[in-house]
This record gives structure tokens, sequence and C-alpha cells, in this order.
């Protein structure tokens, strides 16, 4: 609005050029005279403000209109935008109010693109002078970042006198494969993906599974599927099966059937039934198979077989045996003869020194062996050190 100009004003009261009204002074000067088209301009100015807001015409004592008024307008222009005008590379906006001149603190554009960029350094002019567009980090723009629809918020900063792009830009922005790469997926054991989108977290497992494909099965597998595992629980995890021989439906352990014929292990019943004990699995039918007994047998790896000086494949298995040896020198006496160096082997028994052996000596000699300090032997039915029992598991 025009700032008063009656004849009598306050001369520059706020400043050169900005005149104000003044107090009278009695006896000698008049207050400031009004003017018609002063009033009118106040008048014009708050009214507007109100009809633009949508304010009814206040009540006699209500003094808020006009902040109501503000508020509206301001909340109005909240996300309102300008449409670009401008050509490829150098977008151009019209502010309102419009500006001529950046102001020294910072201000924020939203605008509609027209064009695509198809530079690194596209300008946008909202009224003060073209400025280089950045990203939200100050870094260049790629070709394409501003595409042609999109909606662009963009700040000023006065220290550098650019704009920076406040939103993700596509150069900025993941791909859903790097964002597969970079962070695994969970899912159920129960709902497996059905295509390959990258590792997936199995809640229930606990486990990282990957994606499998070979002639016997497609799908999502942990790499441990069909380990021997020695289970710690009373009932089997959710990863696993107890190895006791039992059927099992091909569908419901595709996974591990696959394994099994993956590495050799499928064999027939006969043969399975000659190595209890052995990593083996047989086909039963279309519909199930046999799991390994793994009951009551020790772990060792692969190497060749000292008694047959073959190879041990993977998952067979073998009998306790007790290694050959020799009984170390004795002399004992049987009734009143002696019998010196009788040794209990291949060849050497009985006694070659002329003696002659009573009968109650075959008693003597199947009495257990005992070294002394270390004490009499544990006597069983096998051969086998100290051991803790676990159950015997598969993983699924």
């Amino acid at each position: 609005m025009k700032r008063i100009n009656t004849s009598n004003r306050a001369i520059d009261l706020f400043g050169a050029g900005k005149d104000g009204f003044k107090a009278s002074v009695p006896g000698m000067a008049d207050a400031t005279y009004g003017s018609a088209l002063f009033f009118n301009h106040v008048q014009e100015a708050l009214a507007r403000t109100r009809e633009a807001a949508g304010e009814a015409v206040p009540a006699d004592n209500d003094f808020d209109w006009f902040t109501r008024s503000l508020n509206k307008l301001i909340e109005a222009r909240v996300g309102d935008y300008a449409i670009d005008t401008g050509a490829a590379n150098a977008y151009v906006v019209a502010m309102d109010p419009p500006i001529t001149a950046y102001p020294a603190k910072a201000i924020e554009v939203q605008f509609k693109a027209a064009n695509t960029s198809t530079i690194v350094a596209p300008t946008l002019n909202a009224g003060g002078g073209a400025l280089t567009l950045v990203r939200s980090d100050g870094s260049a723009l790629a070709v394409g970042d501003v595409t042609a629809g999109a909606m662009i918020t963009a700040t000023r900063d006065p220290a550098t006198n650019k704009f920076y792009i406040s939103s993700i830009v596509p150069s900025q922005a993941m791909s859903q494969a790097a964002a597969d790469a970079r962070y695994t997926r969970v899912a159920s054991i129960s709902a497996l993906p059905g295509a390959n989108v990258g590792p997936i977290t199995v809640a229930e497992a606990g486990e990282v599974w990957i994606w499998s494909a070979s002639a016997y099965y497609t799908g999502y597998r942990s790499p441990l599927c069909g380990r021997p595992l020695q289970g710690h629980t009373a009932t089997p995890l959710a990863s696993e099966f107890d190895g006791v021989g039992g059927l099992l439906p091909k569908a419901a352990y595709a996974r591990v059937w696959a394994y099994a014929q993956e590495n050799g292990l499928v064999v027939t019943q006969a043969v399975w039934d000659a190595n209890i004990g052995a990593h083996y699995f047989v086909d039963v039918d279309a519909t199930y198979f046999r799991a390994p007994d793994l009951r009551n047998m020790f772990w060792r790896y692969t190497g060749t077989d000292a008694d047959t000086a073959n190879a041990r494949t993977l998952g067979s298995s073998k009998g306790d045996t007790l290694q050959g040896h020799w009984h170390a020198h004795f002399t004992t006496v049987t009734n009143d003869r002696q019998i010196n160096n009788v040794v209990a082997g291949p060849g050497n028994w009985p006694a070659t020194s002329g003696n002659t052996l009573k009968s109650n000596t075959e008693a003597f000699i199947k009495t257990a062996i005992s070294d002394g300090s270390n004490g009499a032997p544990r006597l069983g039915a096998e051969t086998a050190p100290k051991s803790t029992a676990y159950h015997p598991r598969i993983h699924a």
C-alpha cells in the first residue's frame, strides 16, 4: 500500500522516502492529516486479505479475523508449485510474488519440470538469475536427473549460490537388485520365494539360504542341506530331521532327496541293510525315501582303509575292529613247572621251550590283562573311546 502523502506528514520518519504520521503540538501544529486514498488502501488491503482467505465479514468483537486470514492463505500455499517455462537444461519459474534478486537468506523453490535434463549442470532461474542445480550433497547431477513432469524442490544456498535439489534424484536411487544385494530378505521356511531374489534369511532356521539349481532340485536351499548333525534338543529343530532310518516324503523333503541324488548316496535297500550306519538313502517308491540310520556311529573323515587299502567313500560305514597286537613276555609257574618266554601270537603258541603246559594254564591266559598302575581294562561288546551321546540328526 502507499504511505501517507498529505501536506503535513512526517517526512522521512522511517528512513529516506518513508514518510509517516506525527502527533499534534497544541497551539503550534496539527497532527498529520488523513486522506481518502490512504484509508482506502488500508481498508482494501485488509478486506481483500480476508476475502482471499474465504473469511466471512467479522463480528464487531472479532479481533482475530486478520490472523486467521493470514494462516489460511499460508496453509493454502504449502505444496504449491510453479510451472517451468524454460528450455531443456535451463529451467525458468516465476515466483509469486515475483523476485528480481535473490535474498541474503536461503529460499525454497518448488516447480514442475517441463523437460528432461541432458547435461550434468542444468540451471534454474527463479527470478534472480540462472544458478546451477546440484544434488543434495552438492555433487553434480547425472544426465536425466531432472525428468520431464517431475516435481522438483530446490533450495538456494547463499554461500555457494547454487540450487540444491532436496529430493533424491534418479542417480542417487538404489536399484532393487542393489537393495537385495545389500539387505538379505527374511522369509518363512514355508513361504520362500519361487524365484531367485538373492540370499534369503530363513526365520525358523536362523540361516541364510541361497538359490540352488540342479538336475534334481531348483529353489532355495541351505548350503548345509544333508549334513549330519549332533542333535542337542529333544525334538528336531525346524531345519533338522531324525537320522534313524525312517521314511520321509519326497515332496516335503525335496531338498534333501535332491542332495542324496546329487552326491551319489542313493543305494538299494539291500545295500542299506548291509551298511546300517552309513550315510545312505534308499529310493523306496514314488512317494517316499529312506533316511540314513546314524545311531551308535562315530564320525571319521574319508581316507584310506588300513585293512583293505581302499579309499573310504563319502557316507560309507565300517564296523568296529581291534588292531592286531602281541602280548609282552611274562614268566609264571604252573603247578611246580616253570614256563619261560611264553608269547601269545601267531606261530608262537604253545611255547617252544620244551616245557609242558598244564591244563590250568589255559584259564590263566584268558584272565584280563592289567598293566598295573592304569588299572584293569573296561570290557565291552565293542572297542570304543569315551563318548557323549547326541541325537542323530540331518540338516533339512
